[in-house]
């Protein structure tokens, strides 16, 4: 549901870049829900690996760094490629990706 959420946030932030007050509104949301999946995912990390908590720990930060340079490398592709307008409709769809693949391992898994 967390990822849902940033789902909807991330495009509505896209479509409403030119509004100040309902753009800081939508970034304080998208915060909000950001840090609430890094700790959802950090307590299930090491509760898969509670023998080895710290470097269960250690793995999910290495992944949420991996998955920030990616981001930016991905938004300085559609810069380069295409516009600055876009980069928020990329990080909707990669978003929606990442959405749609949770939902296919959750599927897989039941």
């Amino acid at each position: 549901m967390i990822a849902l959420l940033l789902v909807i946030v991330t495009t509505a932030i896209s479509l409403t870049i030119g509004f100040l007050e309902v753009s800081l509104l939508l970034f304080l949301a998208w915060g909000a829900t950001h840090s609430a999946a890094f700790i959802a995912c950090q307590v299930r990390t090491m509760l898969a690996a509670p023998q080895a908590a710290a470097f269960a720990a250690s793995l999910n930060i290495s992944v949420c760094n991996i998955g920030i340079a990616t981001g930016a490398a991905i938004g300085g592709w559609v810069i380069a490629l295409w516009d600055l307008a876009l980069v928020g409709f990329a990080a909707a769809l990669v978003a929606t990706a990442a959405f749609l693949s949770g939902l296919l391992l959750m599927h897989a898994k039941a």
